[in-house]
């Protein structure tokens, strides 16, 4: 009974902390409330749009970490919520295309995780002609 007991504990702390966790496997992590809860509030907002006669695109920006990872053919951190939206078939565009993969990202990034100018050029060019196939 003990030892029942002790399985049966370990076993729901292994699963508390997985649901803690908000990123896991440096992906967020699916199982997490604050996952669950932005996935929801995107999903209310696109189909809010969509009864207004627009179309809804989610863009996702990744961050230098982000693209350090990709370059290392790991995931984005957001690549759960992309694949998420696109098994529901919503509009998504993943503006990590824009980058090469093969060059370091300092130059496009700030100081910060935030785009630096040339960042922005490369983003903003890469929506201007990504977006039309939407509109089309």
């Amino acid at each position: 009974t003990i030892k029942l007991y002790k399985v049966l504990t370990q076993n729901q702390k292994n699963q508390t902390l997985h649901m803690n966790q908000i990123i896991k496997d440096n992906m967020y992590n699916k199982d997490h409330i604050a996952f669950q809860t932005t996935a929801r509030i995107i999903e209310q907002f696109y189909h809010d749009i969509l009864k207004n006669n627009s179309i809804p695109i989610i863009i996702f920006f990744p961050e230098n970490v982000d693209m350090i990872q990709l370059k290392l053919n790991g995931p984005s951190r957001y690549a759960s919520y992309l694949d998420y939206f696109k098994e529901k078939k919503m509009n998504t565009i993943d503006t990590k295309d824009a980058f090469d993969l093969t060059t370091t990202f300092d130059q496009y990034f700030g100081k910060t995780a935030h785009y630096g100018e040339l960042g922005n050029q490369l983003i903003a060019e890469y929506l201007k002609q990504t977006i039309p196939q939407f509109i089309n």
